[in-house]
């Protein structure tokens, strides 16, 4: 049976044969390290919460399936040379809980669709008067 921490632990360095050579271990570590560092800075960031264009809707939008409030997300993602996309996504909160036992199984969806279907719900009252 595996021991998970219930009894002590031991390290036994060179016991075995190493399946890969811990020079390559440590290279291969190394690689991951500046790749994760390089990914974190150049092409994902959080914008800080008090950055929030969407008050209009925030609190306002609930989850078709699940009754739930309805979060908000934006990011900016940089691409190469191509500049920078600004990225912006309702979701519903319960659904980003995982490890809920009765989670969400909705899908989070772009800015873009909100706006247009909002718009359109708009003209709709301008042509009922």
């Amino acid at each position: 049976a595996p021991n998970e921490g219930e009894l002590p632990q031991y390290y036994i360095e060179g016991h075995h044969e190493p399946i890969i050579a811990p020079e390559e271990w440590e290279k291969v570590q190394s690689i991951i390290q500046k790749r994760s560092e390089a990914f974190k800075q150049l092409n994902y960031q959080k914008y800080s919460k008090d950055q929030h264009k969407n008050s209009s809707f925030t609190e306002n939008l609930y989850c078709g399936e699940c009754g739930n409030v309805l979060g908000y997300e934006r990011s900016l993602e940089r691409r190469g040379s191509n500049g920078t996309k600004e990225i912006n996504r309702w979701v519903c909160r319960l659904a980003e809980k995982y490890y809920a036992v009765n989670g969400c199984s909705s899908q989070r969806f772009h800015q873009d669709y909100l706006e247009r279907h909002f718009i359109n719900l708009l003209k709709g009252f301008e042509q009922d008067e």
